[in-house]
């Protein structure tokens, strides 16, 4: 991956990991860690990596449809 796509990944990664830290209330949603993002060489699309530390929720409640 080029420097500029490693930059904006990070962005990505940092951002998606300060809202889901700091904007989502939902008690449904365990602690969920930001582990990688993987972004298109046109900056079109991303896959965003998470874990889920076991407790709160579980893996069907946290992740999205």
């Amino acid at each position: 991956m080029s420097d500029r796509l490693n930059r904006v990944a990070q962005a990505i990664q940092e951002e998606v990991a300060q809202i889901v830290q700091r904007e989502i209330k939902d008690p449904r949603i365990g602690f969920v860690t930001i582990t990688r993002v993987n972004i298109t060489a046109d900056l079109q699309h991303a896959t965003i990596y998470f874990s889920i530390l076991d407790g709160q929720g579980s893996i069907k409640e946290t992740k999205p449809a």
